[in-house]
């Protein structure tokens, strides 16, 4: 088995379950993570985009972080509040993050950095799939450089997808 870390973008809307993949991928000696992107989901996308910032700069992760999509394609967005509290990631603390967000929106990180990958990479949505499906629609050439999409379903069990240029 090679000692390469594994390229990979999470994309996530950071609620508290959200957090915890950050940390694990933060920590995981494994992992190259490329970029964070947010989404709306549990919380509004001002708020997970915040929530990201502040998550990984409490954790010292040094990574672009780039907002995405603040609400779904083909339904009205639905946060929990009633889980994640009003900000999405209550209990987090007093302050600010001090990581500074990335000039580019979700859609661009995710595929320029696919675009201009030497390696292929895989995506890890653990939040809704909107900014993966934006992606995926309008620039489909992409495809060809993602290895796997590792997601987290709705049972949080996660479900793995191969890639392939062909289709």
């Amino acid at each position: 088995m090679s000692n390469t870390k594994v390229p990979v973008i999470i994309d996530c809307d950071p609620g508290h379950d959200d957090a915890v993949a950050l940390a694990l991928a933060f920590g995981c000696k494994k992992l190259d993570v490329l970029g964070v992107t947010t989404v709306a989901g549990n919380s509004t996308g001002e708020n997970t985009y915040h929530n990201a910032l502040k998550f990984l700069s409490f954790i010292g992760a040094g990574v672009e972080v780039a907002r995405g999509a603040d609400k779904p394609i083909l339904r009205p967005l639905v946060v929990a509040s009633d889980v994640h509290g009003k900000t999405g990631l209550d209990g987090l603390g007093p302050g600010g993050p001090s990581l500074q967000g990335s000039c580019r929106c979700a859609f661009d990180l995710i595929t320029e950095t696919l675009l201009n990958s030497e390696d292929k990479v895989t995506l890890v949505p653990v939040g809704p799939l909107t900014n993966i499906a934006i992606a995926l629609l309008a620039r489909p050439g992409i495809k060809r450089n993602i290895r796997r999409i590792v997601l987290m379903g709705c049972s949080g069990s996660p479900i793995t997808f191969q890639c392939s240029a062909a289709h």
